[in-house]
């Protein structure tokens, strides 16, 4: 019986200890400079969107107008976050955190991407780059490039998300 136990627990480790996704286990700058791994950002318990992004580039910069619109309500529905990470190469990270303090995103998490290895994990070559990530860390949507239904596409996977951390709790 008690073998049973510990091979039980030891089982429930291995499918449930690791369903952090690998590619977060990288480090971020956050935007008081402070060095912080993204794997315990994505694994907050809160499910999440997490985008991609650069100062240079226009197709960002739309999907970030149109999620302003949209993460007040995914908060209030779904409990969900917003997490930006920015991919801007050190000599311009200045710009980039001009730009969320003069759009007013800084109530959202921000953070540099240290070296890009957070980013070119997810095999994207573009910007921008959308994930939905469970509270645990596991990627449950990714989008690459900036979609004309791309907020109706999230909003499903969040409920989905939701509804599933609701049913486990």
């Amino acid at each position: 019986m008690k073998q049973l136990f510990f091979i039980l627990a030891f089982m429930t480790f291995v499918i449930y200890g690791q369903a952090q996704d690998e590619r977060f286990d990288h480090p971020v700058i956050q935007w008081d400079g402070t060095e912080a791994s993204f794997s315990e950002i994505a694994s907050n318990g809160k499910n999440k969107v997490v985008l991609f992004w650069a100062s240079y580039c226009g197709a960002c910069k739309y999907e970030l107008k149109a999620l302003e619109e949209t993460v007040g309500d995914w908060e209030e529905k779904y409990g969900a976050e917003l997490v930006m990470v920015s991919v801007d190469r050190p000599n311009v990270r200045k710009d980039a955190a001009m730009l969320v303090k003069d759009k007013g995103w800084d109530s959202y998490t921000n953070v540099f991407d240290k070296t890009n290895l957070l980013f070119s994990g997810f095999k994207a070559y573009g910007l921008p780059l959308t994930l939905t990530v469970d509270g645990n860390g596991e990627v449950t949507g990714y989008w690459k490039g900036y979609l004309p239904n791309l907020m109706q596409q999230i909003d499903m996977k969040l409920k989905k998300m939701d509804k599933k951390k609701r049913k486990n709790s």
